[in-house]
């Protein structure tokens, strides 16, 4: 998410969440354009033998020359492909970049910083930036001992994908998903979009295909998606709906005798829809509320 959609700047609607001290080098290294109204921004990290350490589902603080305010923008990336180069990690130094890199899915908006992403085409390769990490909004859940949870629950609508793609791309690099886990995407698809034009589509559908018993991906399509994406997107192990996300597609997930125990859930999207899952999860008897976590970034 960014700061386009609050109503305060993002550095003063955050400015109660944790913050890394550092500031961190970036050098925007790669954009890709997902559609018309958003584009991924590849952040090569300056200090390669450091890397940056975040937790999966937290943002940074992006600080551009000559404007005063910081943007604020969630990683999509995981954890592992920020780390050190010289480490283990195989994320690390792979693709495009030639070292540790964040990512960043950015949807375009009026503000003087994303006017500034946008520019002429090409004109913010290699543009220095200065980024901090900040965050509560995080895999592992904060109190709750992560070796308990058997299933986990993830909501997103539009580009609240973005810190719940980078919690399950963690857990899917490093071998850490529960059990069980329910993804639900909901999104608004035009006539003309492909699988690479949703965001993070295509990432969700290669960690359901290398996990088909212990992933299920349910796909809320509205607006006008075409027949080919809803062919290319019928498999076994995905669920694929053209309509609008709804309370009784969750309760669905709790209908297996004790599917509640050790049961944890992660809600990010547009304000309404935000509260109206949150409320609804935290109104079940059976799952305890501190296990139902959001992200409200207006």
């Amino acid at each position: 998410m960014s700061s386009t959609k609050g109503y305060l700047p993002h550095e003063d609607r955050t400015s109660t969440e944790p913050r890394g001290r550092q500031l961190h080098s970036v050098t925007i290294g790669n954009i890709t354009e997902v559609n018309d109204e958003t584009r991924i921004f590849r952040l090569n990290i300056d200090d390669m033998a450091n890397g940056v350490e975040f937790l999966p589902g937290q943002w940074l603080d992006v600080h551009f020359p000559a404007i005063e305010k910081a943007g604020g923008y969630t990683i999509i990336s995981a954890p592992g492909e920020a780390a050190p180069a010289n480490t283990e990690n195989p994320q690390s130094g792979t693709g495009t970049s030639p070292g540790p890199f964040l990512e960043l899915a950015v949807q375009h908006a009026p503000t003087d910083q994303v006017q500034r992403l946008w520019g002429k085409d090409g004109s913010v390769l290699n543009m220095p930036l200065k980024v901090r990490v900040g965050g509560s909004f995080v895999w592992p859940p904060p109190g709750i001992d992560v070796s308990s949870i058997k299933k986990s629950i993830f909501i997103a609508g539009g580009v609240g994908i973005n810190p719940l793609i980078s919690i399950v791309s963690h857990m899917h690099d490093t071998n850490s998903m529960p059990e069980n886990v329910h993804f639900f995407y909901a999104m608004r698809a035009k006539e003309e979009y492909k699988q690479s034009n949703l965001l993070s589509l295509p990432r969700l559908l290669a960690i359901a295909g290398a996990r088909p018993e212990q992933f299920c991906l349910h796909v809320f399509l509205t607006g006008h998606p075409s027949s080919s994406l809803l062919t290319s997107l019928l498999d076994e192990h995905r669920i694929v709906h053209t309509r609008r996300l709804q309370s009784d597609d969750l309760l669905e997930t709790f209908s297996q005798a004790n599917a509640t125990d050790g049961t944890v859930c992660y809600v990010c999207g547009p304000p309404a829809m935000t509260d109206e899952f949150v409320d609804f999860l935290k109104g079940l008897p059976m799952l305890q509320k501190e296990r139902v976590l959001c992200e409200k970034w207006w």
